[in-house]
């Protein structure tokens, strides 16, 4: 007998086999079609599109650094709500000078536990780098700094996709970081990266870049 759905209800991840829609399996079947990965330098990556009509929010533990206390408090607790469940990190001024920030995609600033900052960026359009990398520690690095799968995804920006595309992507106050308003404040957040897997199991991670909105399209 097979385990109940951890999220029941008309939602995609809830339909059995034999009930999904066509529309719903279809849009499966080409999820999973293959992307092709190109090389730069020590890591293999293919740059795509997020668009996102709601608008990009977060769920952050409410102080900087605090990725062992976001990961044994929250990240628990959150697990089931939001499915799939997405890592999200970002430099940002909201604590005062540009510090690495933790949390997590949701789809609802509603209900979240307690202790978490609930954020609306208000940012609908990215271009996405995903990349991977041989190993966690070549992808991510640690306590002395990015690894060189990091760091090669910052170069292929600024070098090579930046050239051609830098006047897509919102750039306020100034290069390099963009502005989100909470709570009536305006502040500057920078790097967004998404952890799309397990990066114990799958060393792959994705670089948002906001866009501006195309011509026609509400600001």
């Amino acid at each position: 007998m097979s385990e109940p759905a951890k999220n029941p209800g008309h939602t995609p991840e809830s339909y059995s086999p034999k009930e999904m829609p066509e529309i719903v399996k279809l849009a499966g079947e080409q999820a999973q079609a293959p992307i092709e990965y190109h090389k730069y330098k020590s890591i293999r990556y293919h740059m795509g599109i997020a668009e996102l009509p709601d608008g990009l929010k977060i769920a952050c533990i409410n102080q900087g650094l605090a990725f062992g206390v976001f990961h044994d408090e929250y990240k628990p607790k959150l697990l089931d709500r939001h499915v799939p469940y997405t890592e999200f990190a970002f430099a940002s001024d909201y604590f005062g000078g540009m510090g690495y920030i933790i949390g997590c995609q949701v789809d609802s600033l509603d209900n979240l536990p307690e202790g978490l900052l609930a954020m609306d960026t208000g940012l609908r359009r990215f271009a996405v780098l995903t990349f991977r990398a041989r190993c966690a520690k070549a992808l991510v690095g640690g306590p002395k700094g990015p690894g060189k799968g990091m760091r090669d995804a910052g170069s292929f920006i600024k070098k090579r996709w930046m050239p051609e595309h830098g006047g897509e992507v919102i750039r306020m106050p100034k290069p390099g970081t963009y502005e989100v308003n909470h709570n009536g404040h305006a502040y500057r957040i920078g790097t967004m990266e998404m952890y799309n897997r397990d990066i114990g199991v799958d060393p792959e991670m994705s670089i948002y870049i906001p866009l501006k909105e195309l011509p026609g399209r509400r600001a």
